[in-house]
């Protein structure tokens, strides 16, 4: 074990000229390319999400947006592209002699801009932005500026939704409250062309109805005792030839009839409102006949012709005529008033029916008018927490500051780095030549090659000097491999492009080969 550890040692040191010129390479190689690169300044800022300042339980503001979409909404609208390119220009970020497109200008401020969110359940919402940049001025102003546009953003965007819900709702309150106007309208056009079948008069039409045909009862029988009446009188007259004290009436036709109407009206009075039609009725007939009554007691000029004298029982038949035709025409009116209210309390239903349907549609639009007045009085009071600025909002931990020393590149790093990329290299082509090495070194690959076991070995003798021209001629390589890499990355960063700006648009393209796959 001890005689392979010391062979591959030897080995290890026969062609350490091999590790060292690769580590070598590779250690020049890293220190021009970190040498090379340009220094980065990044600047940060640091917000915070706040909760509101006035509970909820009193007051709830109408803008109601989770704190993580709150965050991703900020980010996606600071990453858009006419912002990019607006920050870029105002800040100055590519300052470079060929102009660049816009969608290099986007992608280059996308790559150099860092969103970190942190929040979570009973955890404080956080949200960081970082900016790296050529210049320290030019990061502190990017981000400034980031901070600045999203501060503003969020104000407005929150202040516009409460005052577009404010809108909305009073936009609402007031169509409902027209549609409350329209319905109450027709709900009293249609009261008024059915006044006389509404539902709310029902029991007073049918006691009325009742009423009248009592009364039309009555005047059946009260016709009937006058024509038993009228026979009893003739038969008398006829037996008799007389009446037996009964006094003549001077008094016309008109005014005996004047005289019955104000008494059935008298009787009407004690038992109707001066509203029942019956009376109305009478009053009417009444008015008429003492206008006719009145117009015949003026002509006093007028010459009456003589008339045949008439006997007691012509005077009484002609009495009773009177009555009897008062009440016939009595029992038309009444006739012609139960007929209407026939139709009205037949048509109650029909009416009942649709007012009862126009009023629920009211009250639907009622109840959504007072549902609507209320959101409204909510959405007032939101406007104004977002407009006092008492809701959730965004603050400003950490302000960006101009940082003074670079963020990178980490030139220590990239060096060491390539230093052990160099061994790492040289330590696996050392491993590779021996893999594909069949040369016969020692007396094990004799013993295992030819199978025989051999007395004795003898080492190879070098000739003199054979050994000093071999490390001379691998150092002078070594050498000239150390110069020409340095050398080689100036003339390319001097003649063809800064290495900056070839490693930026390796970026870029890399980038863009990931976002395509």
């Amino acid at each position: 074990m001890i005689s392979e550890i010391r062979f591959y040692f030897t080995v290890f040191l026969k062609r350490s000229p091999i590790v060292i010129l690769i580590t070598s390479i590779a250690t020049a190689f890293g220190v021009a390319f970190a040498l090379s690169l340009p220094p980065k300044f990044q600047a940060d800022a640091l917000l915070l999400l706040e909760s509101p300042q006035i509970s909820e339980d009193l007051a709830q503001s109408t803008v109601q947006t989770a704190a993580l979409e709150q965050l991703e909404i900020m980010e996606q609208r600071l990453i858009a592209r006419a912002n990019l390119i607006d920050i870029a220009n105002k800040v100055g970020v590519f300052n470079t002699e060929e102009p660049m497109f816009p969608d290099q200008i986007v992608e280059g401020m996308r790559a150099r801009t860092k969103f970190e969110t942190t929040t979570g359940r009973d955890r404080a919402s956080l949200f960081s932005i970082s900016f790296e940049a050529d210049s320290g001025a030019v990061a502190a102003g990017v981000v400034n500026e980031y901070v600045t546009r999203i501060l503003a953003e969020n104000v407005a965007i929150r202040t516009d939704r409460a005052e577009e819900t404010l809108e909305f709702f009073e936009l609402e309150v007031k169509q409902l409250g027209a549609d409350l106007d329209r319905q109450g309208q027709r709900i009293l056009e249609f009261k008024n062309a059915n006044l006389d079948s509404l539902p709310e008069s029902l029991d007073f039409r049918l006691r009325e109805q009742r009423t009248l045909q009592e009364r039309k009862s009555q005047i059946d029988r009260e016709i009937i005792t006058y024509n038993e009446q009228k026979d009893r009188l003739t038969t008398i007259f006829n037996a008799t030839g007389g009446l037996g004290g009964v006094a003549p009436d001077t008094r016309s036709e008109e005014e005996k009839q004047l005289d019955l109407l104000r008494d059935e009206l008298t009787g009407a009075l004690a038992i109707y409102s001066r509203t029942n039609p019956r009376v109305k009725i009478l009053e009417a007939r009444i008015e008429a006949l003492e206008a006719s009554v009145g117009s015949k007691a003026a002509s006093d000029d007028v010459v009456r012709e003589p008339v045949a004298p008439l006997t007691a029982l012509d005077i009484q038949l002609k009495e009773i005529d009177g009555l009897i035709s008062s009440l016939e025409f009595e029992k038309v009116g009444v006739d012609e008033e139960l007929a209407k209210l026939e139709v009205s309390i037949e048509k109650t239903p029909t009416v009942s029916i649709t007012l009862e349907a126009l009023q629920r549609d009211y009250d639907n639009i009622q109840t959504q008018y007072n549902g609507a007045v209320t959101r409204l009085s909510t959405a007032e009071t939101g406007e104004r927490i977002e407009l006092l600025s008492k809701g959730e909002r965004i603050t400003v931990i950490r302000q960006p500051v101009i940082p003074r020393t670079p963020s990178s590149p980490n030139r220590r790093l990239i060096a060491a780095a390539s230093m052990v990329l160099g061994i790492a290299l040289g330590g696996g082509l050392i491993v590779i030549l021996e893999l594909f090495n069949r040369s016969i070194r020692r007396p094990e690959d004799l013993t295992r090659g030819l199978g025989l076991t051999p007395i004795a070995t003898l080492p190879y003798s070098k000739p003199i000097g054979a050994g000093t021209r071999r490390r001379l001629i691998l150092l002078i390589l070594l050498m000239m491999a150390v110069m020409s890499l340095p050398l080689g990355l100036y003339v390319v960063h001097q003649y063809y492009l800064p290495i900056d700006q070839i490693i930026e648009k390796v970026k870029i393209m890399v980038g863009m080969a990931s976002e395509n796959s």
